[in-house]
């Protein structure tokens, strides 16, 4: 609520109802084009890392929980979508949760450092603030150097398992089997990093849908009628996903506007029609995805109390 006050602070709600009024339909539909083609590129992505194992979710599956997923991150301070997730799609396909939460986790290793890709290609067009400028002095190469260990564990796995075995060991015995076969089955995600072909689909793909999601940004310029160009809408992109990767309120109300006002005042952009921006990206771009995964969640006959008792059972079992 404090990042939603200082947000409406100096915005004269007046003037956002009428800029709401003028709104081009037209890019309007358009960017919600572009938002469902992100969320298919993602689930495409996902998709990569079970294309190596003998049974393979069908691609349905993975969108919906994909979708429900998200729900839950944007309804949900936390991050606990990441984990549905997991638990979702193991319950459905009979596919190992341990494997799951490894490929959830390499695709937020990816999107790390996509957005220090992202960070180094703006420098030289974007006058970056200096609350901007300090994230990528001290933490912009973390994301690249945890992609490096995490390279260098693929390609020595059969080490990297002996080390942990060791580690288990200091587990009370009723535990060491469970948990080492965790280990091993999240172990296992890593494949894709091997294989020179699919991890070339997982970085193209995370391009294509990074692209997808600032193309959204920028038709909501246009329907909006912002001269401000894609470059703006890969900054307002980049923010963004730095800005509600760390745990905030519920449904990221007010964070997401205040990020948008910061995002778009670095580009001159006066408070009101930066309110009215960051309401339309909002409507367009989240809650579509709060809709759909309570539909799919439904659909699915997968309720929040079959959820709570899968993840138990995963985690009793060892599976």
């Amino acid at each position: 609520m404090v990042c939603l006050a200082l947000a409406l602070r100096g915005v004269d709600l007046g003037r956002v109802w009428e800029a709401l009024g003028a709104v081009n339909p037209l890019f309007l539909i358009l960017a919600l084009g572009t938002v469902a083609l992100t969320v298919l590129t993602k689930a495409v992505r996902w998709q990569v890392f079970f294309r190596l194992r003998s049974r393979q979710p069908r691609f349905m599956q993975l969108f919906m929980v994909l979708v429900v997923g998200q729900m839950f991150n944007i309804a949900i301070p936390g991050r606990v979508g990441d984990l549905a997730r997991a638990y979702l799609i193991g319950d459905i396909t009979d596919q190992s949760v341990a494997f799951a939460l490894g490929t959830v986790a390499l695709e937020k290793m990816m999107d790390l450092v996509m957005s220090v890709l992202l960070f180094v290609t703006l420098l030289p067009f974007v006058v970056f603030p200096v609350w901007l400028q300090s994230w990528g002095v001290t933490t912009a190469l973390a994301p690249v150097g945890l992609f490096g260990f995490t390279m260098l564990v693929a390609y020595q796995q059969r080490r990297a398992l002996r080390l942990l075995a060791g580690l288990v060991r200091l587990l009370p015995p009723f535990l060491r089997p469970g948990v080492l076969q965790q280990m091993e089955q999240a172990l296992d995600s890593l494949e894709a990093l091997r294989n020179p072909r699919a991890q070339l689909q997982l970085w193209m793909l995370s391009a294509v849908g990074w692209g997808m999601a600032a193309m959204t940004n920028y038709l909501l310029f246009l329907a909006l009628a912002l001269s401000l160009s894609y470059t703006a809408a890969l900054f307002l992109l980049l923010v963004i996903q730095l800005g509600v990767a760390v745990p905030s309120s519920p449904g990221k109300v007010g964070v997401f506007q205040y990020l948008c006002l910061l995002a778009l005042g670095v580009f001159g952009v006066e408070r009101d029609l930066a309110f009215t921006y960051s309401f339309l990206l909002y409507a367009v771009a989240l809650l579509p995805l709060v809709l759909c995964g309570a539909l799919f969640l439904g659909w699915g006959n997968i309720g929040m109390r079959r959820l709570s008792q899968q993840i138990a059972k995963a985690a009793g079992s060892g599976r």
